[in-house]
């Protein structure tokens, strides 16, 4: 363990060399005044593409703090600024600074996705006060030349039932073409469009078009075997440059009648890795049976529940239970091999008559995780005055949060951390007009409570779950949609344990123990002991720092000093520590009493 005890007179010289190793430890100086950053981004970027982003920061005092976000699909390549110290943890980059002022620039790649994304950030002062980072937030990735496409497909369908595919496509040129190629087993049918000339072969489907784009439904019967199904097909623009047709690709074709399931997959996972799979299953009468036939490489871990009997053969894993239905989860281990995977499996009934498991079918084995997903949902009712609906709670870690709130008469959105009136009428953020606040490192857009279409939205990713409700000012009907990225909760500090006596008598001596634990791992663990300095000998001293006895630091998760203490009172120990990501704990604080 590495311990330095630091003279009150050098306190100033710790500060700084606790900067280098990238910490930010709450200052004891006077307040700067209040930190400013300012951000600057260029409008557009292609998709892939390296982009400059420019910071200038001042108002931090003896030293500060930049921590940027970056948008989903960016990240991070490097500065070439010596004026900062870097410090990564996936989308958030951390650039500590020494002095009053910085400016610099880093270096990020865009994401590969055409579409608007936004940055967010906040500036750290001495204080650890945080302010929100100015100037530009958005940015466009702008897709490169070339023809899209997006397919739209319903859910599912009855089993040889007749339904549309509704395709969608741009920036062909003078002239396109949509081919889209059909599931085993479904049949074209035809299209009421002018705007297409249609050529088939076999299962490939061929749409041609006049001009820049088109938009048209197709018509097709689904196959008679229920199971999973997936459509694929491009889109080609004048050039024959071929892109792939974005949008839907999955459909499920639903047996009526007898036993059915369905499987439910993470869309991928790493190599190696354990992961679970949902089974739903009903309509089995007395007794039913769920076969599943694991992908090659897989393996089967075993499962929690105790309402099916496990049978294993192989990559065959045979699930048997009692009564009509039935659902459980079960854990395989996944193909070491990176590539896209199939499961497949039946359900039997009473009878022993077989249908397809429907559902998820498609698991990619990768390295690189797939995107979060988005989530989109929406409520509607009626609420009376003076009445609050619950809606949904917000996960920790979401980003790209939009809530729009619609009504017939005056209602109101109103966001909660647990007890805590966050947003809303007298809530922690209130305003009757447009507003942005912050609370508890979130930072959130609210349009007021003042009537109209309200709404509230955040960069993120959100430091914590919140409780979303609509309130009744008067009775009225309301719609609320919702949509949000998911993601990771955000990674916490380490926690800190504070160990000393209660009171120790003047003269003897006194052992403070600050310990510290992280599932990343300890970087640093530091505390200070400070006391009033007694009135009888503060004419000896003109220091503001007098009353700093001790200041230890060490680079383990455990830092400790003994000494004697040289008057009696209150002495308070104030301690921090650090994980290997960064990450700095609040404050913590103890006490104990020295007596004569």
């Amino acid at each position: 363990m590495n311990k330095k005890t630091i003279s009150k007179r050098f306190l100033s010289i710790i500060v700084v060399a606790m900067l280098s190793v990238a910490l930010v430890i709450p200052g004891i100086a006077v307040a700067a005044p209040d930190a400013l950053a300012t951000r600057t981004l260029p409008a557009s970027a292609a998709p892939g593409a390296d982009l400059d982003v420019s910071i200038v920061a001042s108002g931090a005092g003896v030293f500060g703090q930049v921590v940027e976000t970056l948008p989903a699909g960016f990240s991070y390549v490097g500065t070439d600024s010596t004026d900062v110290i870097v410090t990564e943890d996936g989308n958030t980059v951390r650039f500590t600074f020494m002095g009053d002022a910085v400016t610099f620039d880093y270096e990020v790649t865009a994401s590969t996705t055409a579409g608007s994304y936004s940055f967010s950030g906040i500036v750290k002062d001495e204080n650890l006060n945080e302010y929100t980072v100015g100037g530009n937030t958005g940015i466009t990735v702008v897709s490169a030349d070339g023809a899209t496409a997006t397919r739209t497909l319903p859910t599912s369908v009855a089993p040889g039932a007749d339904f549309d595919v509704g395709i969608v496509a741009s920036g062909a040129g003078v002239f396109g073409q949509v081919v889209e190629t059909l599931p085993a087993g479904f049949s074209y049918v035809g299209t009421d469009s002018t705007d297409v000339t249609v050529t088939e072969d076999g299962d490939t489907v061929s749409f041609t078009f006049i001009g820049d784009g088109v938009a048209f439904d197709y018509t097709v019967t689904a196959s008679t075997t229920a199971g999973s199904y997936s459509f694929s097909g491009i889109v080609k623009d004048e050039d024959l440059n071929a892109s792939t047709v974005g949008g839907d690709t999955g459909i499920t074709v639903a047996s009526a009648d007898g036993a059915s399931a369905t499987r439910t997959l993470p869309t991928s996972v790493a190599p190696g890795a354990d992961f679970d799979v949902g089974i739903v299953a009903s309509g089995c009468g007395v007794f039913g049976q769920v076969v599943e036939t694991l992908p090659a490489g897989f393996s089967y871990v075993g499962t929690d529940s105790t309402d099916v009997i496990v049978t294993e053969d192989g990559s065959t894993v045979e699930f048997t239970f009692i009564g009509d239905g039935v659902t459980f989860d079960y854990t395989v281990t996944a193909s070491t091999v990176e590539d896209t995977y199939t499961f497949s499996g039946t359900i039997k009934d009473e009878d022993l008559n077989a249908s397809t498991i429907a559902g998820d079918i498609d698991i990619e084995v990768s390295a690189t995780p797939e995107p979060p997903p988005e989530v989109e949902l929406e409520f509607s009712d009626t609420l009376d005055q003076d009445d609050t609906a619950f809606l949904a709670t917000i996960p920790a870690g979401v980003t790209e949060l939009e809530i729009t709130l619609s009504a017939t008469a005056d209602l109101d959105l109103n966001l909660y951390d647990a007890d805590t009136f966050v947003i809303g009428w007298h809530g922690e953020i209130d305003s009757s007009d447009s507003t942005t606040g912050t609370y508890e490192d979130d930072t959130f857009a609210y349009s007021g409570w003042d009537g109209g279409v309200e709404y509230i939205t955040a960069d993120g990713p959100l430091g914590r779950a919140y409780d979303l409700t609509v309130y009744g000012y008067r009775a009225g009907d309301y719609v609320v949609t919702v949509s949000y990225v998911s993601g990771a909760p955000p990674n916490p500090p380490p926690t800190i344990s504070i160990t000393v006596p209660a009171t120790v008598a003047l003269g003897d001596p006194v052992t403070v123990t600050v310990s510290a634990t992280d599932d990343d791992g300890v970087q640093m663990v530091m505390f200070m002991v400070s006391s009033p300095y007694p009135e009888e000998l503060s004419s000896n001293s003109n220091s503001e720092y007098e009353d700093i006895i001790e200041y230890v630091m060490s680079f383990d998760d455990e830092a400790s000093l003994t000494f004697v203490p040289g008057w009696a009172g209150t002495y308070t120990v104030e301690a921090w520590a650090s994980d290997e990501l960064g990450n700095m704990t609040p404050t913590e604080t103890d006490t104990f009493v020295v007596t004569e």
